[in-house]
């Protein structure tokens, strides 16, 4: 995972179908074993469902293979750090989110707060801003879930001995509901 002292990092685009969350899990799940020498893979935005599926992101069948696909990953991860990408329903208002697995553990999920809506781009016709958490608030929920704040610094604690930086990643005890 480490080479001479560094924690290599891969951005890496498999092959995405759209709206087939569980083929694209398993061809995320491929691309992490063809790369072992890499500490760290960085998918996509929406890398579960494919970036355009538009108005097929509110589909409570989709939505629900997302999270099965998800679980796929996270039971099939090892020691690699895997961020991936996928809409995340939380209590009604969907959400672009990039999620940090490793080690068979969800380590936290971070929702999208830019959203373009210019040219071609009309993600706010789609997703809610992560921005709405902004000071524990939102217009439309009183407090974000907790597993929505996360945190990720490289530290060198971990490794001190070897002198290796670590990825550590920080997140409140409580999970996603849909998070198995």
């Amino acid at each position: 995972m480490y080479n001479n002292k560094y924690l290599k990092v891969a951005l890496v685009t498999p092959k995405v179908t759209l709206g087939k969350p569980l083929e694209n899990a398993k061809e995320i799940i491929k691309v992490a074993s063809e790369n072992q020498d890499s500490g760290m893979l960085v998918y996509p935005e929406l890398s579960i469902t494919g970036y355009s599926i538009g108005d097929w992101v509110y589909n409570a069948q989709l939505l629900e293979e997302t999270r099965q696909a998800v679980n796929y990953i996270k039971d099939a991860s090892n020691e690699q750090i895997l961020v991936i990408g996928a809409p995340v329903d939380v209590l009604g208002a969907i959400y672009d989110c990039g999620i940090v697995i490793q080690n068979k553990k969800l380590l936290g999920i971070v929702p999208k707060i830019n959203l373009p809506n210019t040219s071609e781009f009309y993600e706010e016709r789609f997703f809610t801003s992560g921005k709405a958490w902004k000071d524990n608030r939102s217009p439309r929920h009183p407090a974000p879930p907790p597993y929505l704040k996360f945190h990720c610094a490289l530290i060198r604690s971990a490794h001190r001995s070897q002198g290796r930086a670590a990825v550590s990643c920080a997140t409140p005890a409580s999970r996603p509901p849909w998070a198995d």
